[in-house]
């Protein structure tokens, strides 16, 4: 009975900095890597805020899943620091409680988290990484010009930078299409398209304009100093301007591969295995496969060293748990990008660079695990 109520004691110190800590650290990963670089977008292309709000909301499951190993380990150092300053620790190591029983709730907690994190990149994350991308796409594509306007209509398009691409200049629109335009493009540093139309419309599925009926003119810029620029003129009867903006480049920063299930992966390469181009496109597939199930391990090792680290003396004048926490989380990322980068680049055999990471974790564990045992 006291064994079961200790493991409770645990929980509850667990649980409330867990959650504290997975939406710090999930919401600092999405101001970086996500927010930034939507709204920009958004802001370019005129679509609404609400919008750049529900592709973050979609984005939330793959971020929490990257940022789950590092919100245990800070849950369990906050955990056991309280309870060691407030002499817990000694208090059941004198009553005869071993300290490796004392770290076996901290197991469960790890092994729960690492399962939680395999359950959200697994059945979660395959649902909603494809449709932030849809939605995103919709919201950079959707038509920017009015459905109907009696008058002349100027529409600049910028591109991903905030620079001028194209200025539209369209007598009339009618239902979404636009009657006697003049499109000019813009080059790095000068003019060199000019289009004229009688119809034009937007394409959303393909992302850009489909013009009918018109002309093209290119402008070739001299190579020679003092040598005149040549001009060239073509007729279309229909011709397609793709849009300056293109959010699949932008926002891909998860490759579809790892948007996979692992049994939908473990079918794609059985079933592209002779097929891929390269060795590189191979390993990629199998890097990712592999870190399907070694990423959400490393919780269990992140735990220990956690619980571990918070464990310290209340005299102490400087509290090396934090520095040490410090080191661990930046070792921590290291490691899985660099063997990550490795395995997909073939340097090491994929499954082996995966799995490496868990191993230094794994001798870390130990080694703060031992260290607390004997202290």
């Amino acid at each position: 009975m006291a064994l079961k109520i200790l493991d409770k004691h645990i929980f509850s110190e667990f649980w409330l900095p867990f959650v504290g800590g997975a939406s710090i650290i999930t919401g600092v990963w999405l101001g970086i890597d996500k927010l930034k670089v939507i709204f920009k977008l958004l802001a370019i292309s005129g679509a609404s805020v609400s919008k750049g709000i529900v592709i973050l909301g979609l984005e939330v499951p793959h971020m929490l899943a990257l940022t789950l190993p590092i919100s245990v380990l800070f849950a369990c150092f906050l955990a056991f620091q309280k309870l060691s300053t407030e002499s817990e620790i000694i208090a059941l190591r004198a009553t005869g409680i071993s300290f490796k029983r004392i770290m076996l709730p901290v197991v469960y907690l790890g092994i729960l988290t690492a399962s939680l994190a395999f359950s959200i990149n697994e059945f979660v994350v395959p649902q909603t990484s494809p449709l932030a991308k849809l939605v995103y796409s919709l919201a950079i594509y959707q038509n920017p010009v009015p459905e109907n306007s009696e008058k002349s209509y100027n529409y600049i398009e910028k591109n991903a930078y905030g620079a001028i691409k194209r200025i539209f200049h369209v007598a009339k629109i009618k239902d979404k299409v636009l009657y006697d335009l003049l499109i000019i493009e813009f080059g790095k540093k000068k003019l060199f398209q000019v289009y004229t139309a009688k119809e034009a419309s937007w394409n959303a599925k393909r992302g850009g304009w489909q013009l009918f009926d018109g002309k093209s003119s290119s402008i070739k810029k001299a190579l020679k100093p003092g040598a005149k620029s040549k001009h060239f003129v073509s007729d279309f009867q229909s011709t397609f301007i793709p849009s300056s903006i293109d959010p699949q480049k932008i926002l891909d920063n998860v490759s579809q591969l790892k948007e996979l299930s692992f049994y939908d992966l473990k079918k794609y390469i059985d079933e592209n295995k002779s097929e891929f181009e390269s060795k590189k496109e191979l390993n990629s597939a199998l890097t990712s496969f592999h870190n399907k199930f070694a990423y959400p391990l490393s919780c269990i090792f992140l735990a220990i060293i956690g619980a571990c680290l918070g464990i310290t003396q209340r005299r102490s004048i400087i509290n090396w748990g934090y520095i040490g926490m410090g080191a661990v989380v930046f070792l921590f990322y290291i490691s899985q990008t660099i063997f990550d980068s490795m395995g997909e680049s073939g340097a090491i055999a994929p499954a082996l660079a995966m799995w490496i990471p868990n191993l230094i974790f794994a001798g870390i564990s130990y080694w703060t695990f031992m260290f607390r045992a004997e202290n």
